[in-house]
């Protein structure tokens, strides 16, 4: 649950920063934040 609330919130920062989805940099921002997420949540 917690992966999917950051995939969801980092692809509508991306949306609302650059006014459209499909964005690299919206990608590997999701990239970054999923494996830091999964990261984190596997230390735990």
């Amino acid at each position: 649950m917690v992966l999917l609330l950051v995939g969801v919130a980092v692809l509508l920062a991306g949306l609302l920063v650059f006014g459209r989805d499909g964005k690299m940099l919206t990608y590997a921002a999701l990239v970054l934040a999923q494996g830091t997420a999964g990261w984190w949540l596997r230390g735990r």
